[in-house]
């Protein structure tokens, strides 16, 4: 039955969203924070790692690279030794060599003295009265000045001294003609350009010759004349060759 004038009141209770939405916001940024936080340290030390790797392979990188550089310092240095070596024994064998040379030719020098010394002293019975042996001729820091030396012997048994004079020209090419030019004209001291001779058994004949310009000197003929009994003229071409020194 219905009593007019009197209600109830009828309690309601609703739950409070806000404070569970606020504490699971809380909790949820919590998370996330904490989520950075560990991503960021993890982050620090896989690049602490990777720098710690990195710093590895760089390290071994560099002595990989000290120890190239050693051993080819080492082998520069080595190299530098041979060349040394290599120098030291060509310059030892160009001194053999020119050592040998040397005395290949003095040995040369000496058996064609002998032999010349032997024929004066002993001559064959083919080889007898006056003879011209020999010509040489070597340059001078003049280009155009000749140093010349031939040698008279006089082979005979019981040699007696023997006199006369000497007389040569040379012979060559000039301006495309042949010519002979006398020794009185290529020996500057025209006071003394008479060569005599007095030996027994042999005498060298010596001097310097000056040749003119544009001459191509091609052989040296040589004159010798004794006077007195059994007095011979004796004539000898030598081609021009000039002894190099």
């Amino acid at each position: 039955m219905a009593v007019k004038g009197s209600s109830k009141a009828q309690l309601v209770i609703k739950a409070d969203h806000s404070v569970r939405s606020k504490v699971l916001a809380g909790v949820t940024a919590f998370l996330v924070i904490l989520l950075v936080v560990g991503a960021f340290y993890l982050g620090l030390i896989k690049s602490d790692e990777a720098g710690s790797e990195k710093d590895f392979e760089w390290a071994s990188l560099l002595m990989r690279v000290e120890d190239a550089e050693k051993k080819y310092n080492d082998l520069n240095n080595k190299v530098l030794i041979y060349e040394q070596d290599s120098i030291v024994n060509r310059q030892a064998n160009e001194l053999v060599r020119i050592e040998n040379k040397r005395l290949r030719e003095k040995i040369t020098e000496l058996e064609e003295a002998v032999a010349f010394y032997r024929s004066v002293m002993s001559p064959s019975k083919n080889v007898r009265g006056l003879r011209i042996a020999r010509l040489d001729l070597n340059r001078t820091k003049d280009d155009r000045r000749f140093s010349y030396k031939f040698i008279l012997t006089q082979v005979a048994e019981n040699s007696r001294y023997v006199e006369g004079k000497v007389t040569f020209k040379v012979i060559g090419i000039q301006d495309g003609k042949v010519k002979s030019i006398s020794h009185q004209q290529l020996i500057s001291d025209q006071e003394n350009n008479s060569i005599k001779f007095r030996f027994r058994y042999f005498q060298d004949i010596k001097g310097e010759i000056s040749l003119p310009d544009k001459f191509i000197p091609e052989r040296v003929e040589v004159i010798a004349e004794s006077k007195g009994k059994g007095a011979v003229r004796l004539e000898e071409s030598f081609n021009w060759l000039i002894e190099e020194v």
